[in-house]
């Protein structure tokens, strides 16, 4: 009989105590109302289809999301009002989430504007650049990257970009990509990329060019 191996990783006491997952799992307690003597409860919550909603009514909540419209819920309600399947509402569509989902659908957001809440700090770093011709990794302050979106946006809102439009970008996985989403994605606008890896059955001229406001090349 093969002996259970040793767990590779054991959480110390930040992890269990006073980490932002020992706080949410403490906030869980209390929406719960039952306490949680190990991640696999606290994971087991999350799944059941009678207490999901409560779960994830409460991470909506925890991560401060910074929406412009919240979402009203009712503690016990079933996962439906947040995760709205449309007509199919059997333990079926439940389970294999088809049709697919919509997550707190009264609720807005914008991705770009709640993300750049994280910029308190223009000195702290954003994310860390590494090229292929190059070892030497650079890093990326929230300042530099919100000075790029800033002047992408006013160039998407020159070209007459609003919300729901495509915008189609042929350009490489730098951090310019970033912030030409981040700038789409603050006027409520889809951004495309086209690269060499689509599969040659598409006709890549049609798929960077139909239906976009603006097509940029980098």
């Amino acid at each position: 009989m093969m002996e259970a191996s040793a767990p590779i990783w054991v959480p110390g006491t930040y992890y269990l105590t006073i980490s932002p997952m020992a706080h949410f799992r403490e906030l869980g307690e209390v929406r719960a109302r039952r306490s949680f003597s190990s991640y696999s409860e606290l994971h087991d919550w999350s799944v059941d289809r009678r207490t999901a909603g409560d779960f994830w009514m409460l991470l909506f909540e925890f991560l401060v999301m910074g929406e412009s419209i919240t979402f009203e819920w009712v503690s016990g309600q079933n996962l439906y009002p947040i995760l709205s399947i449309g007509s199919d509402q059997n333990q079926t569509a439940f389970r294999e989430m088809f049709p697919s989902p919509t997550w707190f659908p009264e609720a807005r957001l914008n991705f770009a504007g709640s993300l750049s809440r994280a910029k308190s700090d223009p000195t702290n770093v954003a994310f860390i650049k590494a090229q292929e011709s190059s070892l030497k990794p650079n890093n990326i302050t929230w300042g530099k990257l919100y000075a790029q979106v800033e002047k992408r946006t006013d160039a998407l809102r020159s070209l007459g970009v609003l919300k729901g439009d495509r915008v189609a970008a042929v350009i490489g996985n730098t951090e310019h990509s970033i912030s030409l989403c981040l700038a789409t994605l603050s006027l409520g606008g889809y951004l495309v990329f086209n690269t060499s890896g689509l599969r040659r059955r598409w006709d890549s001229r049609s798929f960077v060019t139909d239906q976009t406001k603006a097509r940029l090349c980098g």
